[in-house]
């Protein structure tokens, strides 16, 4: 997998996710953490939609997390 190439290669690094409700769901930033392993640098990253968005429907959603949703969501990778 790419996770295993990226761990294999010696090179320092994290993984990222960027973060929209209707994209990513707490439940997939788990699954996420599940296989990275409890070894990885896992940061995740507030998704903004205030600049280009390639999919105009996205903005129809419930887009970004709140500060206390956001404070939420962080905890399930500290």
């Amino acid at each position: 997998t790419s996770i295993a190439l990226i761990r294999s290669s010696g090179v320092r690094h994290l993984f990222r996710t960027t973060v929209l409700k209707p994209v990513v769901s707490p439940q997939d930033i788990v699954a996420i953490r599940d296989l990275l392993g409890p070894d990885a640098v896992y940061k995740l990253q507030r998704g903004n939609l205030g600049g280009k968005v390639l999919d105009r429907n996205i903005l129809d959603g419930p887009g970004e997390y709140e500060d206390a949703e956001w404070e939420s969501v962080q905890k399930l990778v500290a």
